[in-house]
């Protein structure tokens, strides 16, 4: 018998089954083999547990589980976005700003990261005009609206639609959280949509967006 399971290690290596149910000990077990292999371009790992029986199932993911979290390392956020080059523009705001230092510090922060798509998005030019030196404030801005500074799970926020109070505390957010998913509005108007939630760091919490949320007017939050 061969199971497949996936692990991501920035998760602690916790196991991610399809139901995320807890794994129960058994004392007794029988395994063949354990194969751990990282998939290309992800953060994820794949956990190949060649068993005997279903008995050996239960004991061979928590035998493994527990062999993967033994080499885990705690790991911040920037050097989470760090190691994902889908983040790479995203590590490049964040040095030119100033702002690494920052949220490699204690937090507790939460943090939407834009993936490289929502910023080659923006208008052509925004991004290399925004990394130029003379603009780190602004810069900094636009990347401080974009952080809460506590640590906010996907299930923590609220039902509804409720503004939220980011780093940038001149400027609201409106996140919208219900059976889709959860959505940020912007002082643009427009929506991000959180793609992946709570990738946890010791630091803090983030939560993955398909758009740069762009201060602005307050937008309507109802």
């Amino acid at each position: 018998m061969s199971l497949l399971f996936y692990a991501s290690r920035h998760f602690g290596f916790r196991l991610i089954t399809q139901f995320n149910k807890r794994v129960i000990p058994v004392t007794r077990f029988q395994m063949t083999r354990v194969t751990l292999m990282k998939v290309a371009k992800t953060r994820l790992y794949k956990l190949e547990i060649h068993t005997m029986n279903t008995l050996s199932r239960t004991a061979a993911i928590v035998i493994a589980a527990l062999s993967i979290n033994s080499a885990a390392h705690a790991a911040n956020i920037v050097e989470i976005a760090s190691e994902d080059e889908r983040f790479s523009t995203l590590v490049s705001a964040v040095s030119a700003a100033g702002l690494a230092e920052t949220l490699q510090g204690s937090g507790p922060f939460t943090v939407f990261a834009p993936v490289n798509d929502a910023f080659a998005a923006l208008p052509e030019g925004t991004v290399e005009t925004l990394l130029k030196p003379e603009n780190k404030e602004q810069l900094s801005n636009i990347l401080l609206y974009h952080v809460d500074d506590r640590k906010l799970l996907a299930e923590q926020i609220p039902t509804g639609s409720n503004y939220f109070k980011p780093v940038l505390a001149s400027e609201r957010l409106c996140i919208t959280k219900n059976s889709s998913g959860v959505s940020i509005s912007d002082g643009t108007g427009d929506l991000a949509n959180v793609i992946i939630a709570n990738i946890q760091a010791d630091n803090g919490v983030i939560h993955v967006i398909d758009k740069v949320l762009l201060p602005g007017t307050r937008p309507a939050c109802h």
